[in-house]
């Protein structure tokens, strides 16, 4: 039975690309996206296929149709993973780049992931839901939560950062185990482009958030809440990692999330507490994920080594968290 599900989109980009001077006949490339493709990515290197569960929004196309392909991929990662929907077209976004210009649109109405969305079976055994959606989806999915409920990771969408839906944040803090906008959003929503990470962040908690995990690009994240505050660098920044080990960034702080979410699952289930649960931990993990994602543009390569341990872009996980966590760890 699942227990993580990620409530964000997954689409596909159409991205296309005029050269200069060519109205009429652009390159056209096609891509997987959506901040619930790739948290789901971030948690599946930790986590077995039938751990996971998310939400497409769409039916699965079938074969010979002109997006097929561009599934399949999908299967590589477990098909256990994808809940598809029989009632609705997959989403799909047009993303034009004219020299300098990028313009971005929905070709199709874009699905609103709810908890109404997973299966009756998840909803009882989930133990970590990560959230990519404004303040009223997800307060519309808290109200269906009964006494006994999961761990909420929430990652509000960029137009919610604004002043305008801080009131209607704030009113859900209490019921966020997590919450993590990146750096630009939460200065954002604060309106306070020129403080510090750190100052930002304790305005958070004053306003009544119990964990804050920011995620800021190449310096890592900064974690606070009633116990710990620190930064946790991203992986690629260590020393001894090559500095060509990143090529694209899109869905690193998805994947992040997602891989967060993951340990904070592996930590429940050895403990079987959330009173014990180390944020830290998790943010390591979490940042181990988001390493491989940003070694390509897309999602990384999964094959398999000679003793069928599952191996990542030609590398485990489990090598990468040991190296994350210093020679006292080997």
């Amino acid at each position: 039975m699942a227990s993580f599900a990620s409530l964000g989109t997954v689409l596909v980009d159409n991205f296309h690309y005029y050269d200069t001077g060519n109205t009429e006949n652009p390159r056209i490339e096609r891509h997987l996206g959506g901040g619930g493709l790739y948290a789901a990515i971030g948690a599946r290197i930790w986590l077995e296929p039938q751990e996971i569960e998310v939400p497409v929004g769409g039916r699965r196309p079938e074969k010979g149709h002109d997006l097929s392909q561009v599934f399949e991929v999908l299967d590589e990662f477990g098909e256990d993973m994808w809940q598809w929907d029989p009632e609705q077209d997959v989403l799909q976004a047009n993303i034009e780049y004219r020299g300098q210009e990028r313009s971005f649109r929905y070709l199709n109405p874009r699905p609103q992931p709810t908890l109404t969305c997973l299966r009756p079976s998840t909803i009882s055994s989930i133990r970590v839901v990560h959230f990519c959606c404004s303040p009223s989806t997800l307060a519309e999915s808290l109200s269906c939560l009964g006494a006994t409920r999961p761990l909420i990771v929430f990652e509000p969408l960029p137009p919610s950062c604004t002043p305008a839906h801080l009131a209607d944040i704030v009113f859900l803090l209490p019921q966020i185990d997590v919450f993590s906008p990146n750096h630009e959003e939460m200065a954002s929503l604060l309106d306070k482009k020129n403080e510090a990470v750190e100052v930002l962040t304790q305005r958070m908690r004053d306003l009544g958030a119990r964990t804050v995990v920011v995620r800021a690009g190449a310096s890592g994240c900064y974690v606070s809440n009633a116990s710990s505050k620190t930064w946790i660098p991203a992986y690629s920044t260590l020393p001894d990692v090559p500095s060509d080990q990143v090529r694209g960034t899109t869905g690193a702080g998805n994947s992040f999330l997602g891989g967060l979410a993951a340990g904070l699952v592996k930590q429940l289930t050895a403990i079987h507490t959330q009173s014990d649960l180390d944020i830290i931990q998790a943010a390591k993990y979490g940042a181990i994920s988001a390493s491989f994602v940003v070694q390509q543009t897309g999602l990384p390569r999964l094959t398999y080594n000679d003793q069928g341990e599952e191996v990542w872009n030609g590398e485990t996980p489990r090598s990468r968290i040991r190296h994350y966590n210093g020679p006292e760890s080997m």
